[in-house]
C-alpha cells in the first residue's frame, strides 16, 4: 500500500478504492486467524512459565479469595479473554467491509468505535505488568460497570443492584471501598476511551487527538448530523434539479478510511499483544509473529499517509 493509493478518492472509482484498501482486509482477516488458532490449541489456558500461569498458582498458593469467591483470577482472565476475543471479532469484520462494493459510509466508524472500546478494555484487564491482585481489582470495576448498566433496563433493576451489592462486598473483603461517580474500585475507575487512544497512539493530551477521532465514530453510532454530513462531497457546478437545489455526492475516501482504520488497528494491536503476552501463546508461532508484523507495518504505512510519526510501540520481529 502506498501514500498514493491511500490518497485515491473512491466516488468514482471504486475499483480502485477497493485496491488501495485491500491490504487492512488481508491484515485484519490474517491476524484475527492466527489469534483463533492459538485459542483452539492452548483451549483458553495460560502457557506453562507466563504470567498468566504464575497468578493462577498465585490463586491456588495466596489467600487472594473469599469465602463467596473462590476463583477470582481465574475469573479476570476469562474476562479479559472475552474483551480480547470481541476486539478481534470487531476488527475482523471491520476488514470485511471493505472487501466490496459498495464501500460503506457509516459502518465502518461504527464498528470501528465498537473495537476500539473493546480494544481499551481488553489492553486494560490483560495487562501483564500489574499484579494478580490489581487484575481482580480491575475485574471488579468491569463488573461493577455492567451491573449499574444493567440497572438502567427497568425489569432487570432489582437483579442488578442485588448483584451490586454483592460485588461491593467482595471488594470489601479484599479490602477496597467502592464508590465514585463512576464505578470505582479502591481508587481505581475504568480508563477513559478517549485519553487511552492518546495514550496508545502516542499524542499528547493537549492535542485532543483521542477526543477528535472519538467524537467522529460517537457521531456515527449516535445519528449526529455533524458527522453523517461529512460524508457529503461538493458536486460541480450544474443546473438546479429542483426550485434552486443542487445534488451532491456521498461517499467515503481511502484516505478517511486510512485515518480511522490507523487508530482501530493499533488500539486492536496493543489489546492482543497485552492478551499474548499476559497468556505466553504467541512467544513461538510463526504465524501468529507474523501476522503481528504485517499488522504492525500497516500501522506505519497508514501514520505515514496520516502526516503522523512513526507509532512509538515497538514492533516486534517474525523471529522473536
Amino acid at each position: 500500500m502506498s501514500h498514493e493509493d491511500l490518497e485515491s478518492l473512491a466516488y468514482d472509482d471504486p475499483a480502485r478504492f477497493l485496491a488501495a484498501v485491500r491490504p487492512l482486509v488481508d491484515v485484519t482477516s490474517a491476524l484475527a486467524d492466527a489469534i483463533q488458532v492459538l485459542l483452539q490449541r492452548y483451549e483458553g489456558v495460560p502457557a506453562e512459565h507466563s504470567p498468566g500461569m504464575r497468578e493462577i498458582a498465585e490463586e491456588e498458593q495466596l489467600p487472594i479469595r473469599t469465602e463467596t469467591w473462590a476463583r477470582p483470577v481465574t475469573d479476570a482472565h476469562a474476562h479479559a479473554s472475552f474483551l480480547a476475543i470481541a476486539c478481534l471479532e470487531n476488527l475482523r469484520c471491520y476488514g470485511r467491509l471493505f472487501s466490496e462494493t459498495p464501500a460503506p459510509l457509516y459502518s465502518y466508524l461504527v464498528l470501528g468505535r465498537a473495537t476500539i472500546e473493546t480494544g481499551v478494555y481488553a489492553h486494560w484487564l490483560n495487562a501483564p505488568d500489574i499484579t494478580a491482585h490489581q487484575r481482580v481489582q480491575r475485574l471488579l470495576v468491569e463488573q461493577l460497570h455492567a451491573q449499574r448498566e444493567r440497572a438502567r433496563i427497568p425489569p432487570l433493576r432489582s437483579g442488578a443492584r442485588d448483584r451490586q451489592r454483592q460485588l461491593q462486598q467482595e471488594a470489601t473483603a479484599f479490602g477496597w471501598s467502592c464508590g465514585g461517580r463512576e464505578p470505582e474500585v479502591g481508587g481505581i475507575g475504568r480508563p477513559r476511551v478517549k485519553s487511552a487512544i492518546n495514550q496508545l497512539m502516542g499524542f499528547k493530551p493537549e492535542d485532543h487527538f483521542g477526543a477528535l477521532m472519538y467524537g467522529w465514530l460517537s457521531g456515527a453510532v449516535h445519528g449526529g448530523l455533524d458527522t453523517l454530513l461529512l460524508s457529503v462531497q461538493p458536486a460541480e457546478p450544474s443546473v438546479p434539479r429542483i426550485d434552486g437545489l443542487q445534488s451532491a455526492e456521498i461517499g467515503v475516501s481511502s484516505r478517511e478510511v486510512g485515518m480511522v482504520s490507523v487508530v482501530v488497528l493499533e488500539v486492536a494491536l496493543a489489546a492482543v499483544d497485552a492478551w499474548m503476552r499476559l497468556l505466553g501463546w504467541a512467544a513461538h508461532d510463526p504465524a501468529a509473529a507474523q501476522a503481528r508484523v504485517d499488522a504492525g507495518e500497516l500501522v506505519q504505512v497508514l501514520r505515514k499517509a496520516n502526516g503522523w510519526p512513526p507509532s512509538p510501540n515497538q514492533q516486534p520481529s517474525a523471529e522473536a
